[in-house]
């Protein structure tokens, strides 16, 4: 069911209906709405408030979970950081036998069970999966954030046949695969990535051509980082000359030696591969690429081997992603939901002093 509003915020919001006011103020405390919509009591899912004016929102407080967005019957300008939308007639009364809403306050409108096509489209956007693909609506599938509120998006390192799949299903934000596949586990880890994105190592300008010329590529090409960015600027000219129109995304070892300097990478995501231990030495130089990342718009993802506690000390050092092991995508993803991402800034800082200690 499509409703229309009157005025709206920006941004969309996926989640559970919470419809007020409710008949048990300890359903607040306890998320007994959810319950009878078959989510288990303990998890923190994302919830649609819906209410008939902005004074029942006073004192709102949902310890079992997160409020993601806001519908209101009534007229009103909202002061909120969640998308909303208002002036939602029979909002209140059409949402009681609802599970989920999106709000889409863009478009100043609210859909109640939204078809799966709405879904997905709002997936697609939202988090960059293929919307002809399933839809993953659970909990596991949700990104992690820390308690003081920072996305950190957990993605998975394929490596052996099946890797994808068990990443999947752990709830992997996107797999990645760094190790140039054969035409036959390419289309494997496609499959068993069931439409969350995919990153893969291209060797070669010719293997480059070669998948482009296909057609479509339903992954993410990542090349090897230079000083110059030639690689990339020469990728780009056979993906188009191929009309190919997908981001690239930049490779660098740190465990090799600094990274390049003030490159200019016509790439919007670098993955930063940390080695087996994220020490002293490697410390410095993510926490240098994050930085630089930052500058040119880019997103670094760091790699890591030790975790989870590698991954949150890459948070702290300025990484907005990680990249574990598929066996490590839900402990990590744990331990994001439980970190404060300033503890772990302050932890990074420690690190990154005692690294200039002992270069000194």
């Amino acid at each position: 069911m499509r409703l229309g509003g009157t005025r709206g915020g920006c941004g969309r919001a996926l989640g559970r209906v919470l419809v007020l006011p409710v008949s048990d103020p300890l359903a607040l405390l306890f998320g007994a709405p959810l319950d009878s919509a078959g989510r288990p009591r303990g998890e923190p899912p994302d919830v649609v408030v819906v209410a008939r004016s902005a004074a029942e929102l006073t004192g709102l407080s949902l310890p079992w979970g997160r409020v993601a967005g806001l519908v209101l019957e009534e007229e009103a300008e909202l002061p909120a950081a969640v998308p909303w939308v208002s002036g939602v007639a029979g909002a209140a009364a059409r949402a009681q036998d609802a599970a989920i809403a999106l709000v889409d306050a863009d478009r100043r409108t609210v859909h109640l069970d939204p078809e799966a096509p709405v879904v997905a489209a709002h997936q697609a956007e939202a988090e960059r999966l293929d919307p002809r693909s399933r839809l993953y609506l659970g909990f596991e599938h949700q990104v992690a954030r820390t308690l003081d509120g920072r996305a950190v998006p957990v993605l998975a390192r394929a490596q052996a046949p099946g890797d994808a799949a068990r990443a999947v299903a752990a709830g992997a934000d996107g797999i990645v695969i760094l190790r140039e596949p054969d035409e036959g586990a390419l289309e494997a880890a496609l499959r068993e990535a069931g439409g969350k994105p995919v990153t893969v190592a291209v060797g070669s300008q010719e293997r480059l051509r070669v998948l482009a010329a296909r057609g479509e590529m339903a992954f993410t090409p990542a090349l090897p980082a230079e000083a110059d960015g030639a690689v990339f600027w020469q990728a780009r000219r056979v993906l188009d000359d191929s009309g190919v129109r997908v981001p690239l995304a930049a490779l660098v070892r740190l465990d090799a030696g600094p990274p390049p300097g003030e490159w200019e990478l016509p790439a919007g995501r670098i993955f930063a591969l940390c080695g087996r231990c994220l020490d002293a030495a490697v410390a410095p130089r993510l926490a240098d690429l994050a930085a630089a990342g930052a500058r040119a718009a880019a997103s670094v993802a760091a790699v890591v081997e030790r975790t989870p506690g590698e991954a949150l000390l890459a948070v702290g050092l300025g990484a907005s992603e990680v990249v574990v092991r598929p066996e490590e995508v839900a402990a990590t993803k744990g331990a994001i939901r439980e970190a404060v991402a300033d503890e772990w800034r302050g932890q990074a800082r420690l690190l990154l002093r005692s690294a200039q200690e002992d270069g000194s």
